[in-house]
């Protein structure tokens, strides 16, 4: 199960309610969060049930004289890959896509189906189990009910009564668009250059560059998340990094034969 909805809302309001600098509530993907600054002998809380989370408390836990408790209230699920192999051939199963309009809310709901998110693969459950089993990491399976600031210090209490004493509290999952980054708002703000749902880039789907407003398509071609609407789940993966590759590299070839041959094309 995807907990995002869950700890994006236990941050904000965690974060509102604690401004003492001694009581430490972050996120993982906070540009100042830092793991190698927690205390050696520092109460850990972790957030979270996929992949980030049991990493994260793995890690922490390396140090004796740390108490580390993992927050996870679902089932941990176990998937090897990120998606279905069936994604990776790209020329048959993207086509499932491509019948949308670009960066549509029905290619954004499709890629999202098809990503097993909220999981971790086998060798990273097996490092957690070790930790678990060695009592190195405690499980806490009960969804946190309330968290108060005492003494710079996080205090937080489980809905099956269970109460936790922490240094530092930590979530570990759930972030926000791929499109809301800093690069992504000044290309929005400061260009002419098409967005849709949820900000994402409209790009042609034979050379991932991204299309203008006048529907030419403009010399800016994106590769990674912000391609997955046209490369499908594994976009954000190597194999999607490959394709992308393959996809621009096309492009820029077809030009540069074209120039050889004495065909202009507009510099758009």
């Amino acid at each position: 199960m995807d907990n995002s909805p869950y700890v994006g809302q236990l941050l904000q309001r965690l974060e509102e309610e604690f401004n003492n600098e001694h009581a430490s509530v972050t996120h993982v993907w906070e540009p100042t969060f830092d793991p190698n600054a927690i205390g050696e002998t520092s109460s850990v809380g972790i957030v979270g049930g996929s992949i980030t989370a049991a990493q994260l408390a793995t890690r922490v836990a390396q140090l004796p004289g740390r108490d580390v408790v993992l927050f996870a209230r679902s089932p941990f699920c176990i998937e090897t890959l990120e998606a279905s192999t069936d994604w990776m051939h790209f020329s048959g199963v993207t086509e499932k896509l491509h019948v949308h309009p670009p960066a549509s809310r029905a290619r954004e709901e499709l890629v999202s189906k098809a990503r097993y998110d909220g999981t971790m693969p086998p060798y990273v459950f097996r490092r957690l189990q070790q930790a678990l089993e060695r009592e190195q990491v405690e499980l806490e399976q009960s969804e946190i009910a309330v968290a108060t600031e005492a003494g710079g210090t996080v205090v937080v209490t489980c809905r099956d009564g269970s109460a936790f004493c922490l240094d530092e509290l930590i979530c570990a999952t759930g972030f926000g668009s791929p499109y809301d980054g800093e690069l992504f708002y000044h290309l929005r703000q400061q260009s002419a250059l098409q967005t849709g749902y949820r900000g994402t880039p409209v790009l042609d789907d034979d050379t991932l560059r991204w299309m203008r407003q006048d529907e030419t398509p403009s010399r800016i071609a994106v590769s990674g998340v912000a391609a997955q609407q046209v490369l499908g789940p594994f976009a954000r993966n190597v194999i999607g990094a490959r394709r992308a590759g393959e996809l621009i590299a096309g492009f820029l070839e077809s030009e540069l034969t074209d120039e050889q041959r004495g065909i202009s094309r507009p510099r758009m």
